[in-house]
Parts: C-alpha cells; sequence; structure tokens
C-alpha cells in the first residue's frame, strides 16, 4: 500500500475517478494546486467525521452524542497536516472525544462542502470491533475538558433533538450515503 500525504489523499479522494489516467491526473494537480488543498487545512477548514453505525432489527442507527454547551452533535474533529490520511485523522477524533479505539475497518463514505465557515467533511465509516451500549459517557479532554453523552439514532427518522444546522445538515448527508 502506497502511503500519501494528507493533501496528495485529499486531492485523490476529490479527484481520482477510479482510472490510472485520473490517478496521474490528480498528482499532477497536487503539485499545481496542493497548496490551496494545504491552506484549507492550515485554516483548520477540512474536518472528519467518523461514522459509526450499528443495525438494531430492522433499523439502521447513528452514533450521536450531547454536548453539555452545544446540544446534539456527530463525533468531528479537524484534519491536521501531522494526520497521514483522512482515515487516520478520524480515527484519531473518535478515540478522543467517544473513548471508541477498537475499529475493525473503515471506508471514506465522501466529501461534502458544509456551507458552514467554509468547512469541508470527509465522513469516514467506522466499524467497530466491540458491540457498543445504547448510552454511554465520555470525558474528553477537547476545549477545556467535557462529559459528552452518547445515544443512537434511527436514520431516516425525525430528529428529535436539539442540535446545529451544520450537524442536522451533516446527519441528512450520511443518511444519503448510507440508506
Amino acid at each position: 500500500m502506497r502511503c500519501f500525504s494528507v493533501v496528495q489523499h485529499l486531492a485523490l479522494l476529490i479527484f481520482a475517478m477510479g482510472s490510472e489516467a485520473c490517478l496521474v491526473k490528480s498528482m499532477s494537480f497536487v503539485k499545481r494546486m496542493g497548496s490551496s488543498v494545504k491552506e484549507r487545512i492550515q485554516n483548520r477548514e477540512v474536518k472528519v467525521c467518523p461514522v459509526v453505525l450499528r443495525h438494531s432489527g430492522n433499523a439502521l442507527e447513528l452514533l450521536l452524542f450531547e454536548h453539555p454547551l452545544a446540544d446534539v452533535q456527530l463525533v468531528k474533529g479537524t484534519l491536521e497536516l501531522i494526520d497521514s490520511s483522512i482515515e487516520s485523522a478520524a480515527l484519531r477524533e473518535l478515540k478522543e472525544e467517544s473513548g471508541i479505539s477498537k475499529v475493525l475497518s473503515t471506508k471514506y463514505l465522501g466529501s461534502w462542502e458544509s456551507g458552514f465557515q467554509n468547512q469541508q467533511w470527509h465522513f469516514v465509516l467506522c466499524e467497530t470491533e466491540q458491540n457498543l451500549p445504547n448510552h454511554w459517557s465520555f470525558y474528553t479532554h477537547d476545549d477545556g475538558g467535557h462529559e459528552f453523552n452518547f445515544f443512537w439514532y434511527k436514520v431516516g427518522d425525525k430528529p428529535e433533538f436539539k442540535c446545529h444546522k451544520v450537524f442536522s445538515d451533516a446527519i441528512k448527508q450520511i443518511e444519503i450515503m448510507c440508506i
């Protein structure tokens, strides 16, 4: 497996169409346009969102949490220049914000321009090794430390919780990608 820098990886994910010719064009694009992608990372505009799903009966459920100061959210964080890939950044964020560290596999789902603070979100499906409980709390050191309360949301249901518009729009994007 060849390792790419975050900038190269982003360019490949955004522009590669699956063929070798597109791959060569993508790498050429990185050389010409890589600074704009790098600038977005430096401006903290590129976000990663680890998506954790589970089957419950016939329903598909999405992991969410309640932030003590900011309502319901998805696990999400900033792609850092030190991250080796979008997937590794998603795993880092998942561990930092939820305590989940045992992941069997990851799958890149796609990207989304959120329209909020010029943020581009990258969604990564994370299949966990363990069966997760219906509810749990996790203390994170993010932003000075908070206790996040995790729960499962039935995909496709009307949300009966309060959240920022960017998170409700992100949930809709995940539903489109996963249904």
